[in-house]
């Protein structure tokens, strides 16, 4: 069944009801089993800064489910928005052949794409007995009966699936769920960053071709000869506006001869990891114009292609210098362009290193009180708000319990350690379960009261989600009005998942430990 939300205010569902038994686990082997998720988390966390391609990465977070799950048959499935399709893109079990070739659909009658569209992941422990959908086509070739898959996805991009199964019924459990999900984050996280380091190396394409003339045209293509992105030495050299190249096909932008030599080297290029020299003419304001395009491999799935008009060269070969007046608006452009895209893939970088740090603390064995401490620290220096606090909700009390934060200006700094739900700025976000981002210049007056309490211009919180529970809510607080987009909240989203890994992870320990002497005192 979908793991189902329990929020402050609602009826708590009993654990017995929410969880599957686990009468024949002993503490030790919880514990033992525990252990082995937090240190493959920590590695996966650690690997991901030095990957560059998108299928090492995949074929690392698919190892890391194997291992940590204990499942024969792990998935990382890429979606492809020009057909609408997901491709099996890494995985382990699957039939020789399988990896790289299969191809599901992403309707929702099949478990991959219904769980393509849902914030959580969506668990079956026996197909034969699921009601809402049916077991996709590469499941039932390879008899699998149970499954859990989650999306992989930010504001920017769905980037596909992720998944574990096994040939015999399986009652995963939300555990299972949670680690499953915070893999996801990672992976788009990772995904994002490597997404701008692509960007970023068009842009810098350009010098780098220097060496070989200034070029006419470079563009990025995917495996399936979609234009990723673009740069253009003028307007005049594209056949298409600029804004219609990004997101077509070669077909939809290229003449006839010109978009099947290039997706031949394309295909070419793919296969070989080689360098590809081709020709190809084109009308061009009247002429006909011959170009030559050197494509170049970039990651595991895309190329780079530098292309050059050979009638606009001097006649002795040599390799065509910029030329003042029609170059220098176009180079001032590119290179405002090129800064941008440093400035995401720097910002990119830093996040995906942040969650690394976080995940890190998450599976460390310091108390808790010391890891929220240095969570907030490492977020509050990723984000640039002065002021955060992470509030922990305490179910059976019914009571915000202040966690860590950083010093507060004003009378905040003698808040209460505990508080009621309706006596903060998190409760309704505990409460609900949704993030939320407010000024003062666009909220109630109570709530712009106490942010003028503590000299906060804008008030962001997110909830901290733990096997479908709210166990608390990060806050973060800013003097001045600050604008975030949805690849931000988003990102914070995927930290605080990290977090209330580590408050729930904590809780359990210290439950454990009082079940532990409970046993060793009935022994006794």
């Amino acid at each position: 069944m979908d793991p189902t939300s329990t929020r402050p205010g609602a009826s708590p569902t009993p654990a017995s009801a929410r969880l599957p038994r686990a009468n024949a686990m002993t503490i030790s082997t919880r514990t033992l089993e525990h252990g082995r998720r937090q240190a493959t988390l920590a590695a996966f966390s650690r690997s991901v800064l030095s990957i560059a391609g998108v299928t090492e990465l995949l074929v690392a977070a698919t190892r890391a489910l194997g291992h940590a799950l204990q499942t024969p048959y792990t998935a990382a499935f890429e979606y492809d928005p020009s057909a609408d399709v997901l491709r099996l893109r890494a995985g382990a079990g699957w039939r020789a052949g399988s990896v790289g070739t299969t191809v599901l659909h992403t309707g929702t009658e099949f478990h991959e794409g219904y769980a393509l569209d849902r914030p959580e992941p969506i668990v079956v422990a026996d197909h034969n007995a699921e009601i809402r959908f049916a077991a996709s086509p590469l499941l039932i070739e390879h008899g699998i009966l149970s499954s859990i898959c989650t999306a992989v996805r930010n504001a920017q991009a769905q980037y596909g699936l992720l998944g574990a199964y096994a040939r015999q019924p399986r009652a995963f459990t939300q555990d299972d769920a949670q680690f499953l999900q915070v893999v996801g984050h990672i992976t788009s996280t990772a995904l994002a960053r490597i997404d701008a380091e692509s960007a970023l190396a068009v842009r810098h394409a350009p010098s780098a071709a220097r060496t070989e003339g200034v070029p006419d045209l470079l563009f990025r293509l995917d495996r399936a000869g979609t234009c990723i992105d673009f740069w253009a030495r003028s307007h005049q050299e594209i056949l298409a506006q600029p804004g219609e190249l990004a997101g077509r096909k070669l077909s939809e932008f290229l003449p006839p001869a010109a978009a099947v030599a290039t997706a031949a080297a394309l295909e070419r290029a793919l296969v070989s990891r080689d360098r590809q020299v081709f020709r190809y003419e084109i009308d061009s304001a009247g002429q006909r114009v011959t170009c030559e395009a050197r494509m170049l491999l970039h990651g595991d799935d895309a190329v780079v292609a530098i292309v050059r008009d050979l009638d606009d060269r001097p006649t002795d070969g040599a390799p065509r210098q910029a030329r003042p007046g029609r170059d220098e608006p176009v180079q001032r452009q590119d290179a405002a362009r090129t800064a941008h895209a440093e400035s995401v893939q720097r910002d990119r970088d830093g996040r995906l290193r942040t969650m690394q740090r976080v995940v890190e603390i998450a599976v460390s064995t310091q108390p808790l009180d010391v890891a929220l401490q240095l969570v907030l620290r490492e977020i509050v220096q990723a984000t640039g708000y002065p002021m955060a606090a992470i509030d922990l909700w305490d179910a059976e009390r019914q009571r915000i319990v202040l966690g860590a934060a950083t010093v507060l200006p004003g009378r905040a700094r003698t808040a209460p350690v505990e508080r009621p739900l309706n006596g903060t700025l998190s409760g309704p976000i505990i409460q609900s379960g949704r993030a939320h981002v407010e000024t003062t210049d666009a909220t109630t007056p109570e709530r712009r009261e106490a942010l003028q309490r503590i000299g906060a211009t804008t008030f962001a919180c997110f909830p901290l989600v733990a096997l479908a529970e709210v166990v608390g809510a990060l806050s973060l607080a800013h003097p001045q009005r600050m604008r975030q987009n949805a690849d931000f909240s988003d990102w914070m989203t995927g930290l605080c998942r990290c977090v209330a890994l580590l408050v729930h992870g904590r809780r359990a320990r210290e439950k454990c430990e009082r079940l532990d002497a409970s046993v060793r005192r009935d022994v006794a």
